[in-house]
Parts: C-alpha cells; sequence; structure tokens
C-alpha cells in the first residue's frame, strides 16, 4: 500500500463545466434539486421552444450497498437555460417530467411526427413523454 496511488474528491456535488476557451473550464454546480439522487441519464436539447438548449437529468440507484441504501430520491430535473448558461430548475410540476424509477437511460426519438422522449429504468417498464404539444 504505501507505493499505492493515493486519490482524494474535494468536490461532491453535480454541476456543468462552461467552456471558457484556451482550455479552460468553470464549474458550474447545478442548484440543490438536482442532489438530491444520482445523475445517470442527461438530454440536452431545446425544451420550451425558445433558442437556448435546457438540460434533462434522470437517475436513482436502487442497488445500493446494504449499509447505505438506496439512492431514491429523484423524479427527474428539467433545467431550463434562461440565457448564457443560467439556468432554472423545474420540477415535475412545472415540466411534466416524472420519471422516479431506476433511471439508466434516456432518449429523444421522433414518433408518428412527434417528439417523444424515452426513459430507461433497471428491471422495470420503459416510459414514455411526448415533448412540446
Amino acid at each position: 500500500l504505501a507505493k499505492a496511488n493515493k486519490l482524494t474528491a474535494s468536490t461532491m456535488f453535480s454541476g456543468l463545466f462552461i467552456n471558457e476557451g484556451d482550455l479552460k473550464f468553470k464549474l458550474k454546480p447545478f442548484g440543490p434539486k438536482v442532489q438530491v439522487s444520482p445523475i445517470n441519464a442527461i438530454i440536452v436539447d431545446n425544451f420550451n421552444g425558445d433558442t437556448n438548449l435546457d438540460i434533462l437529468l434522470a437517475g436513482n440507484n436502487f442497488n445500493s450497498e446494504v449499509e447505505s441504501g438506496r439512492d431514491d430520491a429523484g423524479v427527474g430535473v428539467l433545467l431550463n437555460n434562461l440565457t448564457g448558461n443560467n439556468f432554472k430548475s423545474s420540477g415535475y410540476t412545472d415540466s411534466g417530467f416524472f420519471a422516479d424509477g431506476d433511471v439508466k437511460s434516456m432518449k429523444s426519438i421522433i414518433i408518428k411526427n412527434k417528439n417523444c422522449l424515452i426513459v430507461g429504468n433497471n428491471s422495470s417498464s420503459l416510459q414514455f413523454w411526448q415533448i412540446g404539444e
């Protein structure tokens, strides 16, 4: 063990790295609504019809160790990009997105000319949403 690499973690939150150019990045932490559960799936798209890219996040981890329990507080969060990477979180009552399962994947697809979202849950059913009208 004396020759083993020893690593430390000093930041224990989820966030976004903003590219400032010249190989410089700034870490911008997500707000408290995002920190309640692991993030396992991310989609970046324009969900609200403005010109800014928004971020949809979902997660949870039902297969944790016995000692630590499940990480199951997440229901998914939509981060609306107001301008210049300033995000406002929208809960499920505002966004209509509610993914409280053991989310492991998300994919945007088109079904009959409608933008849709598929959420893959570990050992459970798929969830579907139509995006927009």
